[in-house]
This record gives C-alpha cells, sequence and structure tokens, in this order.
C-alpha cells in the first residue's frame, strides 16, 4: 500500500514538472496538474495538503535526483572526455532535460521572493559545487597538479556559471541553441581551462 501510494505521488510530480515548465511556480494550480492527470483537486488532496507541499515535494525529489546522479561518478577515474560528456549530460540536450532546466528556472526565479525555497535552492547548489570541485580537483591531479584549493573552487565555480548561462539560453532559444551547439560552446569553454593550466600539453 505505501509503495503503491509512493508511485502515485511520484506520477503527481511528473505531472507537477509539466505544469511548472510551462506556468511557471506561481502559475502551476493544483486544478491545472489535476487536468494533465484527468482527475480532480479532491483526488490530490489525498497525497499533498496544498500546493506547497506538492511544490516542496517536486523540489526534494529534483534535488534527490541530481544528488545520487553526480554521486554515482567515479571521481578518481574521471578523464578530460568523460568530464566534458558529464557536462554535456547536464545541459538541456533533448526535450526531457529542457524540461528539467525549465523547472529549475522557475524554482529560481520564485526563490527570489521565497525565502525557503532560496535555502532549498542554494543547498541544492553547494552540493553540486561540492561535487564539481571535486570533479575539477581530480582531472588536475590525473596531470600532475596540485593548485590550491580555492582555484580548483574557482574553476568549479566558473564552470558552474558558464552551465546556468547555457542552459538558460539554450531554453529560451533552443533553435538557436541546439545540442551540438551546446557541445560546441562546452569544448571550448574546457579548452579554455586547458590553456590556463596547461592541460592540453600535460
Amino acid at each position: 500500500m505505501a509503495e503503491k501510494r509512493e508511485a502515485r505521488k511520484r506520477e503527481v510530480a511528473q505531472a507537477a514538472l509539466r505544469v511548472i515548465a510551462r506556468e511557471g511556480v506561481e502559475g502551476a494550480s493544483l486544478r491545472g496538474i489535476a487536468a494533465v492527470l484527468g482527475c480532480t483537486t479532491g483526488s490530490l488532496t489525498h497525497y499533498f495538503r496544498d500546493k506547497d507541499d506538492l511544490i516542496n515535494f517536486v523540489l526534494d525529489e529534483l534535488t534527490t535526483s541530481l544528488s545520487e546522479s553526480l554521486s554515482s561518478i567515479d571521481v578518481a577515474a574521471i578523464s578530460d572526455d568523460a568530464l566534458q560528456t558529464l557536462i554535456q549530460s547536464m545541459l538541456p540536450h533533448d526535450a526531457e532535460m529542457r524540461q528539467w532546466w525549465a523547472v529549475w528556472i522557475a524554482f529560481t526565479a520564485s526563490s527570489l521572493s521565497d525565502s525557503a525555497m532560496r535555502a532549498r535552492q542554494a543547498q541544492r547548489d553547494s552540493v553540486v559545487l561540492a561535487k564539481m570541485t571535486d570533479i575539477i580537483g581530480a582531472v588536475f591531479a590525473q596531470r600532475g597538479l596540485r593548485p590550491p584549493r580555492e582555484e580548483i573552487v574557482a574553476e568549479a565555480e566558473l564552470l558552474l556559471c558558464f552551465v546556468d548561462g547555457l542552459g538558460l539560453h539554450a531554453v529560451e532559444a533552443p533553435r538557436r541553441f541546439s545540442a551540438e551547439r551546446q557541445a560546441r560552446l562546452l569544448a571550448m569553454h574546457l579548452d579554455g581551462l586547458a590553456r590556463r593550466w596547461g592541460l592540453e600539453s600535460a
């Protein structure tokens, strides 16, 4: 029974993702989510107290999914090519990832006026930054480089700023920022990192 309930909650969350991607957090409503599922709003309250409860569940699901994905990476074995593949997988390169990004953008916009959501976003950002810092540090270490920790953190922050910016523009203008162009721009950015540290000749 509990498993069935959790499965239904995740089904509702998936419908909420589609509505949030289209309408934003403020524009999303239980009625609109229920319409996607073909049910009544009353049936949703069997699983969630209200819209805020559902929104928090969706945000927790996204954060957990991202954390699990990053935690599955074998940092010690990551190569330059694997780094590029990893970052490409995080970008809005297909319809599913464009929806994921649209939802994150909606949550980010909402967090500007919602302190509780802003705290959740900050927690997510800290998890991603810590993992990316480990990854960049491992890439350097494999080339025999041991830059100061603050430099590694700065490179990780720079890379994540690039990813966030490219992701935002790719959602806004998917035709201009196709999957192929995203990959090209990412390669250029990583080439810049390699030149800064002499990785291309190491």
